[in-house]
């Protein structure tokens, strides 16, 4: 507790507090740290505080409400209910905003519904440029894998990678970096 309370810009809980073991069962707590958003009648705002906050130092987006549709390269969220997920990364821009507009519309209509039940029926994520976890999706559903984006960084043999390429800026693999 005390190495992860030396790095958090938050107050936070003692393990010993009596109300932990209330409060990991009511926000689903699996590891440490976490930090669940409250809204002022106790209302949960955002399961995933620490990724937010960490994401939005600045606040510029508080109270940090989760996106309508998430970044399916930033799946934070992606196991809370089934997800609906587009794939979209070969559309031109237009067609993407195209997508969006609709996918934002019945996004809307279930966002409305879990605010009336307190339940997610459903998360959005969407995936407009090819990427890692696109990939993985688009192999785990069987559909046609993109061939790898244009790599921005040179690759290198990388230090125990056991020999094999991986790039120096972003450590991904040399099959992720073509």
């Amino acid at each position: 507790f005390d190495e992860y309370y030396g790095e958090m810009p938050w107050i936070a809980v003692p393990f010993e507090d009596k109300r932990c073991k209330q409060w990991n069962k009511l926000f689903e707590v699996n590891g440490i740290p976490t930090v669940v958003i409250l809204d002022t009648d106790n209302s949960v705002i955002n399961k995933d505080g620490r990724g937010t906050i960490a994401a939005d130092f600045a606040g510029k987006t508080f109270p940090w409400h989760p996106p309508l549709i998430g970044d399916l390269e930033n799946p934070s969220g992606i196991n809370d209910a089934p997800a609906i997920v587009a794939l979209m990364e070969t559309q031109s821009e237009q067609e993407q905003e195209q997508a969006m507009s609709e996918l934002s519309a019945l996004a809307e209509k279930y966002r409305a519904a879990e605010k009336k039940t307190g339940e997610t029926k459903y998360v959005f994520f969407a995936a407009k440029t090819s990427g890692s976890t696109a990939g993985k999706v688009r192999k785990m559903t069987k559909q046609q894998s993109l061939p790898p984006a244009k790599h921005e960084h040179s690759l290198a043999v990388a230090d125990g990678n056991s020999g094999r390429w991986g790039c120096d800026g972003c450590s991904q693999s040399g099959s992720e970096c073509k």
